[in-house]
């Protein structure tokens, strides 16, 4: 008896290592808003599985990966362009105009970043709204980048951006 209980303890335990280690395998970061009118709580603006904070060369092999698969046909020698102060940059202005606006609805857009890591130009192909469109627009031209880079030399590379809004 002694046994059994000692192999179910055993069980729960290695399960819940496995619990813990499946949640830590998926951490989220949050951006976090103001809080609204008549309550402390601040809202979740946005949350991601890449820290929002980070330049591209901080982040782990696994939270690299998650921004290289969107990316289509990027090479193991090249290396994606990001923002420089990290993707925070760029959500917190588009997500305060979306609070503006407060209509559902998806953001995508390419923009093509040169070897010197400026935008220079811009292709959206969704927005929720004209002004959502020239917001994010503005947005991702005064934002300075990482460049990209190919062979080890900086590159002329697009940067896919799709935020879904609800």
């Amino acid at each position: 008896m002694k046994k059994s209980n000692s192999l179910v303890l055993l069980v729960a335990c290695v399960a819940g290592l496995t619990a813990v280690n499946s949640m830590a395998a998926q951490k989220q970061y949050n951006l976090v808003g103001d809080a609204p009118t008549g309550t402390l709580l601040k809202s979740t603006d946005l949350t991601s599985s890449i820290p929002l904070n980070k330049r591209y060369y901080q982040l782990s092999d696994s939270e690299k990966n998650q921004v290289r698969n969107r990316f289509s046909e990027l090479s193991n020698n090249q290396t994606p362009p990001f923002p420089a102060q990290g993707m925070k940059a760029i959500y917190k202005p588009i997500i305060a105009e979306h609070k503006k606006v407060a209509k559902g609805g998806t953001l995508s857009l390419v923009a093509t970043v040169n070897e010197l890591g400026r935008v220079e130009a811009l292709s959206i192909a969704q927005s929720p709204s004209k002004k959502m469109a020239e917001v994010s627009s503005a947005v991702l031209m005064s934002t300075q980048f990482d460049p990209g880079f190919c062979a080890g030399e900086p590159c002329k590379m697009e940067f896919p951006l799709e935020i879904k809004f609800q």
